[in-house]
């Protein structure tokens, strides 16, 4: 994907994401034009869209937690139109802003303001693209999870290692503490977890 040919200047516009399936986007404003910001973030969402796929029953209850500009739960939506996807963000103006490319695309899905620390419902897949970059953040990251799961249920997220590496070890010892366990599935340029809740 070329990235830089995201941020045109039309308001909105059509951009061919992952395995040739387009999305509308549009910018918030023209603040969020940034395209080196963009570059640093848009690798792990990239990276998270690419397995997506193959990673999630095409009929699911899914939630986008730290959404930003929504893209890995618009892009569920659109590839999996059977499931029911909440994207959230702690953001108002995001949660706005996703809700008008739901619309824009006719998506399945709906956008929902939601700060981590509680439930968000009970769900079969927790999605997250470069949720961990705090550690004063990632207790109430995982406790969502740990209490968002289903029985049956899973986690994956993508972060880049430059913010990931720093607070790998904490994010290790609180996801046991909330009842989590974790896999790593890729560890480099991106890495990525799959969490779920540990057996009794």
């Amino acid at each position: 994907m070329d990235i830089g040919s995201l941020f045109a200047s039309e308001i909105q516009y059509e951009e061919e994401l992952v395995m040739g399936l387009k999305l509308k986007l549009k910018p918030r404003d023209s603040g969020q034009l940034d395209t080196e910001m963009h570059l640093t973030l848009w690798p792990s969402a990239e990276k998270l869209c690419s397995l997506i796929p193959t990673l999630i029953p095409p009929t699911s209850s899914i939630l986008e937690l730290g959404a930003g500009t929504g893209l890995v739960g618009l892009f569920t939506a659109k590839t999996f139109p059977g499931s029911t996807v909440l994207i959230t963000d702690g953001n108002t103006e995001s949660v706005d802003l996703i809700q008008e490319n739901i619309e824009a695309n006719s998506l399945n899905a709906r956008s929902s303001h939601f700060l981590w620390g509680e439930s968000a419902g009970s769900f079969d897949v927790i999605l997250g693209s470069d949720v961990i970059y705090d550690k004063d953040f990632i207790h109430p990251l995982l406790r969502t999870i740990s209490l968002s799961l289903n029985s049956h249920g899973f986690s994956i997220l993508a972060n880049h290692t430059i913010r990931f590496n720093p607070l790998q070890r904490l994010f290790f010892e609180v996801a046991a503490r909330v009842g989590l366990e974790v896999e790593t599935i890729e560890s480099n340029p991106i890495y990525i977890v799959r969490l779920t809740l540990k057996s009794n």
